[in-house]
């Protein structure tokens, strides 16, 4: 009940409570668009823009539980963060189980733990572990998978992790200061991994450059489109130059091929030789 308090006084959780009766009942808010792997797969299309707010988002709410809290999460993953009208929220860890023990389910969880738990199943949760978890949610988020969802034998997965310390590759046109912030927090020394606070941090200069990177590729597609403007108005321009000279060989077709009026030949004549001479005071009748 005490870590509900504390969530509760957080604004992250509501409880209703009801001291008139024994049975105990949590309530949680509806998160309508369901936890944040089934997010990912049905959002294929996020940019990286959403793709690090969901990042910085999830750092917050782990930097609230580890210092404000005090508390270790334990099972930090993308089925135990919820997303609702595009607020991305830590789910208590108490409420997620396993589906009946099945070894997918279990695949899942080994995914985001740290090998340090696998490897000495006396190893204590701490902090640190809950930073790896971390950095593999920030992979999934690149991804949009589980980690190691391709493999089929979860023993030989274990065995891997522990002995050969295997990650996941880094997803192409992820950026490379989002791999090397999630590549820190699986790191294999606990001590050398950031802290919730540092992740966030540096999620929030990621955000902030991106944003700006965004900001100048607009600012260079505006560019394109003015050049792109005068080069049609210098073409339309042009056009009806050529048009103008056509029309003027045209009339002087005209004239030349055009018999003259035997009643007017001086009048017609001096008009013909004024129109095409070169120099009006050289124009002799």
């Amino acid at each position: 009940m005490q870590y509900f308090l504390k969530l509760f006084f957080s604004g992250d959780l509501s409880i209703l409570g009801d001291l008139k009766h024994k049975t105990c009942l949590a309530v949680l808010e509806y998160a309508e668009h369901g936890n944040l792997h089934d997010y990912l797969s049905e959002n294929g299309d996020l940019n990286w823009i959403q793709k690090i707010e969901i990042s910085k988002d999830i750092a917050s709410g782990l930097e609230y539980l580890h210092d404000t809290v005090e508390i270790t999460h334990r099972k930090l993953s993308t089925k135990t963060i919820l997303v609702n009208d595009g607020n991305v929220k830590i789910s208590n860890p108490i409420f997620y189980e396993l589906n009946d023990g099945t070894l997918s389910s279990v695949k899942e969880l080994i995914g985001f733990t740290d090998p340090e738990l696998l490897r000495d199943i006396n190893a204590q949760f701490t902090k640190s572990s809950d930073i790896y978890s971390l950095g593999c949610v920030m992979w999934s988020i690149s991804s949009g998978k589980f980690p190691f969802e391709n493999f089929t034998n979860v023993t030989d997965l274990i065995c891997r992790i522990v002995s050969e310390n295997i990650r996941e590759n880094p997803v192409d046109g992820t950026p490379q200061s989002y791999i090397d912030l999630y590549q820190k927090c699986w790191g294999l020394s606990t001590n050398e991994r950031p802290s919730a606070k540092e992740v966030y941090n540096q999620l929030e200069i990621m955000l902030q450059e991106e944003l700006l990177n965004n900001l100048q590729e607009s600012s260079l597609d505006n560019d394109k489109i003015l050049k792109l403007n005068r080069f049609r108005k210098n073409l339309q321009e042009r056009s009806l130059v050529k048009e103008k000279i056509l029309k003027v060989n045209r009339f002087r077709e005209n004239l030349q091929e055009r018999p003259l009026d035997e009643k007017k030949p001086l009048k017609v004549n001096r008009f013909y030789k004024l129109l095409f001479c070169c120099d009006r005071n050289d124009f002799i009748e």
